[in-house]
């Protein structure tokens, strides 16, 4: 083991806050007295001694001297080279007893730290989801405001595509507010694969719209903008093509809807 990382469970051990299998770990070390482990041990010992004869007004009740004494004889017991017990000299005894407040309060202020840091954790935790939630929210709000905008528009042109024993895919193209394209129980593409709605122009090449799939239910629907003009357009065709779409249809077109 480290003798960083021996020093910091030793350190924990004597203040009596080391826990769960870094506990067993050390206790281990020490009942194979394992020569690291006891001085890392003692070290420790005196450094939390040392830190109680330095803290003023650290008197303990008589339980806490009592309780701090018999656990010192006790891990003395198991942890000198010598197997007969021996009581903690006056100036040991006396040092533990004036450690026992200091002791006490490190011991509650560690669990009260730890118990924040987890309770703020949370909270921090909480408020980002709560914080993504609102800006879904929000943004799903935004996208149907403008879908209920595009479909109640006057001059919203509405363009059904059809498939070859395939469902029909609706959609509602306005010039100026965008294009909502929406189907039901459409076959879902393969994981590398993807639908992408294309213009198809009077003259010229193709013009890709946007990519996207169905959920896994089948349900599809898209919210685009378009700078090609409804007068210009033919028609508009979905095709199956690579995941994150082509620069030009690659596949026959699926669905085509011609554009009156």
């Amino acid at each position: 083991m480290e003798r960083e990382r021996l020093q910091s469970l030793a350190m924990e051990y004597a203040l009596g806050t080391l826990e769960g299998s870094e506990r067993e770990e050390l206790t281990d070390l020490i009942e194979i007295r394992d020569p690291a482990a006891l001085e890392a041990l003692a070290q420790a010992r005196e450094t939390v001694a040392a830190v109680g004869l330095s803290a003023p007004d650290a008197a303990p009740g008589p339980e806490v001297k009592q309780a701090l004494l018999a656990r010192i004889e006790r891990e003395e017991t198991q942890t000198v080279f010598s197997p007969a017990p021996r009581r903690p000299g006056w100036r040991e005894a006396l040092a533990w007893a004036l450690a026992a407040g200091m002791l006490v309060f490190a011991l509650v202020s560690r669990r009260q730290v730890k118990d924040l840091r987890i309770v703020t954790e949370q909270l921090n935790t909480r408020q980002e989801a709560l914080i993504a939630q609102r800006d879904g929210l929000l943004e799903t709000s935004d996208r149907f405001d403008r879908i209920l905008e595009i479909l109640s528009a006057p001059e919203t042109r509405a363009v059904s595509l059809d498939g070859d024993l395939r469902p029909r895919v609706h959609a509602y193209w306005n010039e100026s507010l965008g294009l909502v394209l929406a189907g039901a129980d459409l076959p879902v593409p393969a994981q590398d694969r993807t639908l992408q709605l294309w213009i198809v122009p009077k003259q010229g090449a193709p013009v890709s719209v946007d990519v996207f799939r169905p959920d896994d239910a089948g349900a599809a629907l898209l919210v685009a903008q378009s700078a090609t003009p409804i007068s210009a357009a033919a028609a508009l065709a979905i095709s199956d093509e690579p995941a994150g779409g082509s620069e030009q249809p690659t596949t026959t077109p699926v669905w085509v809807g011609p554009v009156s």
